[in-house]
């Protein structure tokens, strides 16, 4: 068996094809990297569910260099005869890369772009639902030409929250009832989420002028419910996306 992660700054996921070739996955917190058996117990449990009998490979991306070498020990731990590569350096990203400098792009959105490159119509944007919001453009000939970085929903509203005197910590985003807030939590609400749709949409807009056509535009990472009513230009919804393009990317490796 083939064994996917995706290592967040938040959160692990841990993904595989079942036999009937569909994807299955399950999270972790990113933070069991610093204790062992509550990795271990979040990795046996996701194995018990899913029924994971033998790992044969296990390839990863990663974007917290820091705890790299921890992943990779613990996963030798739990599977002491399973070989393991990291999306990047011993497995090379199917994509070209014109980011001016391309090893600052993060390992996740590259994998992004090999899955839309694979497995969508061209050009696409891919929205990437994380910690931090992520828009990446890959263009009619399958090259990723690079994206924008935002504060993702949960980080704007702790922000919020953090570095003010008066507002109210809020936990969890949800569509408010109208888009003009007449009281602290609904403003702060609509200005997250109507907010948040704007920008989706106005990048959007301005990344099909650039590749001069109409794109699809996925959407992947958390909170996918909320993402479903906060764009109107998202044309497709994928949970698997990175795990499809980390994937991809080692079987190319292969041939």
């Amino acid at each position: 068996m083939l064994l996917l992660i995706d290592l967040g700054n938040t959160c692990i996921k841990i993904g595989f094809k079942d036999r009937r070739e569909n994807y299955r996955q399950w999270n972790m917190s990113s933070l069991l990297l610093k204790d062992f058996p509550r990795f271990k117990a979040g990795m046996n449990k996701g194995n018990k569910k899913f029924n994971i009998n033998k790992v044969e490979v296990i390839v990863y991306c990663s974007v917290v260099p820091a705890f790299d070498s921890i992943l990779e020990n613990y996963l030798k731990i739990i599977y002491p005869k399973t070989k393991i590569f990291k999306l990047g350096d011993d497995i090379d990203i199917p994509v070209k890369n014109l980011y001016s400098h391309p090893k600052q792009v993060g390992k996740d959105r590259l994998a992004n772009a090999v899955a839309a490159k694979y497995f969508y119509k061209l050009p696409a944007v891919i929205v990437d639902f994380g910690t931090a919001i992520t828009i990446d453009v890959v263009s009619g000939a399958g090259a990723y030409l690079g994206g924008i970085i935002v504060p993702g929903i949960g980080m704007s509203l702790a922000g919020l929250y953090e570095k003010t005197a008066l507002l109210p910590k809020i936990e969890q985003c949800h569509q408010p009832a109208k888009i003009l807030g007449t009281n602290t939590k609904n403003s702060i609400l609509s200005g997250i989420y109507y907010g948040t749709g704007f920008l989706i949409d106005g990048f959007i807009k301005a990344f099909e002028t650039i590749v001069k056509n109409k794109a699809t535009v996925i959407a992947t990472g958390g909170n996918l419910d909320l993402v479903r009513t906060i764009s109107k230009k998202i044309t497709d919804f994928d949970l698997y996306l990175t795990l499809k393009g980390i994937e991809k990317s080692y079987l190319t490796s292969k041939k």
